[in-house]
């Protein structure tokens, strides 16, 4: 019984969190606990433009995908320092909320970038199991 329990409120947590990306201009991708982050992948899924608080280089596929077209970076010690004091400082995050306000037409190309990427970020089950074997 916990086990269904869990599992309901996990699903429920994933909509959530599936329909706050879907909703948003731009998503947040902190750096995970390994050097590619899930949180691009859902990111991209939802054809919201990932915040990077990481170099871009830590990027998967970078030869398939064209990640400076369609990601914004950010300094993530500036946006701690100014979550912690705010005062006289400048807010990193401004750029973002001047880059949706003036640059309407950058902003649909990044996104139109995402769903092009998206084809090589998806999973596709029907294409895992039909690569050749690999030879010596």
């Amino acid at each position: 019984r916990w086990d269904m329990i869990s599992s309901i409120r996990l699903r429920k947590a994933l909509k959530v969190k599936a329909e706050a990306f879907r909703r948003a201009t731009f998503c947040l991708v902190p750096p995970g606990d390994s050097v590619i982050t899930a949180r691009i992948f859902s990111a991209v899924a939802a054809i919201c433009i990932p915040v990077l608080a990481f170099p871009e280089t830590y990027l998967p596929f970078p030869d398939l995908v064209p990640w400076s077209n369609m990601t914004v970076s950010i300094d993530a010690s500036a946006v701690m320092a100014y979550q912690k004091s705010p005062a006289g400082k400048a807010n990193p995050l401004a750029e973002l909320q001047r880059l949706a306000k003036e640059e309407p037409e950058r902003i649909q190309r990044m996104q139109e970038a995402l769903a092009e990427a998206r084809w090589h970020l998806h999973y596709r089950p029907e294409l895992a199991h039909s690569r050749a074997p690999a030879t010596n």
